[in-house]
């Protein structure tokens, strides 16, 4: 059990072939009004729930048979614009349904580790927890935000993160509305107008331009619902100007400058005359005293005025726009339902920080990618365990590997596996090792290695994971060692550690 599992007191238990999220929960009135609707009247998108007391303490019971964690779905892949815009329609249809039955947002755990998922349409599933929230609904959103950024795939095309870090703005200023959420990621209300009737849903079609935003002064339209004074005012933000970058107009040039060529003339003005006063025997072109000491005068005098001659420098001046993201203005926003004002923030320019996570990814790719490995380190790592699995009881004709997975089978069908996490399960876009039965959940186990060691860890499946013949707990991970038996559902496998 981790920290949040602790934090809300929450366990897993399995019942004949039901598995169950128990939440233990002190501060709870089990006839109260919004609790019996949710019970009774099990309206999609929550997990339906029964309450029982254990030891004297009033338990929630909620039914995640046949679904999986939307944490432990993401953690073995990269989320796509697909996926968040999944999301946010599973997240805006929860919203509509709380609003109809009269229930309290807040009481809705937003947490990844406790929003359920089926795999096959990717609907979640909300658990309502009653009592007293730590925190509202715009909080936990943009907690969960964070978590989908931190998951999404930034080898994307830029545009889409950049787009993302727009919305990202908008969920920590609270300029949203949770019944439409999908609408942050449609284009933005142009100066003084107004949405399209029918705007396009393409991601390439909804990035805010940045050149659109980056400019000297922009006058942007404040948006509110009802108050019609608020809509004519305008709020001007200035932005950072572009820093500016002199250099040499004659640095570029392929012959010599004039500058050059006077300082060539009064150098050969000066020699002439120095040699002509003081070396005679070495002159080219003998001359007398006056003309030697003339050459010299006219030499300096045109060393020190040479700009007379030249003419003034001419600076060229190179200007380079460094995107800058402007700093929020610290406003105390209020969103209860009573009240019809919500302020609008203007759009934010989101490329430097797009630009920074890419530097940050470059930068971390070279650390991993150009480190230096001591010869010892790379002998210990040549000699690192090897693990194993041997099918005892089934053809490996019923098992398919994914492609580029690590996971190769040899002779007498051992299946060796080099990637860890390893998934262990029916759907083969997102397992490993793929096992085409009826009887096998689509994630079942998980395979992986925690502290040096190799464990398996049971996906919430339906027919459950054994070793040693002992039931393998929800989310529990257990060691394995050499010649343990593992069975997923009615197919074993020997553990082989060499």
């Amino acid at each position: 059990m981790d920290n949040n599992d602790q934090e809300y007191m929450i366990s897993y238990e399995r019942e004949n072939n039901s598995s169950y999220m128990v939440l233990r929960k002190e501060d709870f009135n089990d006839e109260d009004y919004q609790i019996k609707m949710v019970r009774l009247n099990k309206p999609s998108h929550f997990l339906k729930f029964t309450i029982n007391e254990v030891n004297e303490r009033k338990c929630i019971y909620y039914d995640i048979t046949s679904k999986q964690q939307m944490s432990r779905v993401y953690e073995f892949g990269k989320m796509t614009i697909e996926d968040i815009k999944s999301i946010f329609v599973n997240i805006s249809e929860m919203v509509r349904i709380v609003d109809s039955y009269m229930l309290d947002l807040d009481k809705v755990i937003m947490e990844p580790q406790y929003i359920y998922m089926t795999m096959v349409d990717k609907k979640l599933y909300f658990a309502y927890c009653p009592g007293k929230s730590n925190s509202d609904f715009y909080e936990k959103m943009r907690s969960l935000f964070e978590y989908i950024m931190e998951r999404f795939d930034h080898s994307v095309d830029k545009s889409c993160i950049v787009k993302l870090y727009d919305i990202y703005q908008k969920i920590l200023v609270r300029d949203y509305d949770p019944y439409n959420l999908i609408w942050l990621f449609r284009e933005p209300l142009s100066r003084g107008g107004k949405p399209d009737d029918k705007p396009d849903d393409k991601p390439e079609n909804i990035i805010n331009k940045a050149e659109e935003i980056n400019k000297p002064e922009e006058i942007y339209k404040e948006r509110s619902i009802d108050n019609k004074d608020d809509r004519d005012r305008d709020v001007i933000i200035p932005t950072v100007m572009t820093e500016t970058l002199v250099e040499d107009e004659d640095e570029n040039r392929t012959g010599p400058s004039r500058k050059t060529i006077v300082n060539c003339i009064s150098l050969l003005l000066i020699i002439t005359g120095i040699i002509s006063l003081f070396l005679k025997q070495y002159a080219v072109i003998r001359i007398g005293v006056i003309p030697s000491v003339l050459c010299i005068i006219v030499g300096v005098l045109i060393s020190v005025f040479k700009d007379f001659f030249t003419g003034k420098e001419v600076k060229r001046e190179k200007k380079v726009e460094i995107p800058y993201k402007i700093p929020q203005p610290k406003i105390k926003y209020s969103y209860d339902k009573d009240e019809n004002i919500k302020p609008y923030m203007p759009q934010i320019l989101a490329e430097a920080v797009a630009d920074e996570t890419m530097e940050k990814s470059a930068q971390q790719y070279d650390r991993e990618c150009n480190k230096t490995m001591l010869l010892s380190d790379y002998v210990r790592k040549l000699k690192a365990d090897k693990f194993s699995l041997k099918p005892l009881d089934f053809e490996s004709v019923n098992i398919r590997v994914k492609d580029n997975s690590g996971i190769d089978i040899g002779r007498d069908s051992v299946i060796k596996v080099n990637k860890f996490p390893c998934i262990i399960g029916s759907m083969k876009e997102i397992c490993d090792l793929c096992i085409k039965e009826p009887v096998i959940s689509k994630m079942h186990a998980c395979i992986s290695v925690k502290n040096g060691e190799y464990c398996i860890e049971d996906m919430n499946s339906t027919n459950c994971t054994y070793l040693n013949e002992s039931v393998v707990e929800n989310h529990k991970q257990y060691t394995l060692n050499n010649g343990d038996v593992i069975r997923i559902a009615d197919k074993s496998f020997s553990v082989e550690i060499s």
